[in-house]
């Protein structure tokens, strides 16, 4: 019996760390969810940039909290205000932004600084640029 119970318990901590590794499925879906290819041409036709942004925290998925977000990324000067794109359903944001008026390091600052605010944390999933 108690090879059994250890038995189990080495199967369920084997499960555990298999599912900690990430395939990478969770982080396309949420690029996919704020890619607009019209946004990307034109940005790239400007020399800005297009980043693709995570968040986490606790939240909830609505018009209210999605405005938020809005106003928050909106505030940063060098963003293109007609770029944002914000899913919520999967916790992820898209924006151009000018690199010529605010920099890629400082832009995740400020992002991160900004969702403090709703007591999100931000992560930078991939960024577009022109060559």
């Amino acid at each position: 019996m108690r090879n059994l119970k250890i038995a189990m318990i080495t199967l369920v901590l084997m499960f555990k760390v298999l599912d900690s590794f990430a395939c990478g499925q969770c982080v396309q879906d949420k690029m996919a969810a704020v890619y607009d290819y019209e946004v990307i041409k034109t940005a790239v036709s400007q020399k800005h940039v297009v980043i693709f942004m995570g968040f986490q925290g606790s939240i909830v998925p609505d018009l209210e909290s999605r405005l938020k977000i809005l106003k928050l990324i909106m505030k940063i000067n060098g963003i293109d205000g007609k770029s944002i794109k914000i899913s919520m359903e999967n916790a992820s944001f898209s924006v151009a932004f000018d690199p010529e008026r605010i920099s890629y390091n400082t832009l995740l600052k400020v992002f991160s600084k900004n969702f403090l605010r709703l007591s999100l944390s931000v992560f930078p999933i991939d960024t577009i640029k022109s060559l």
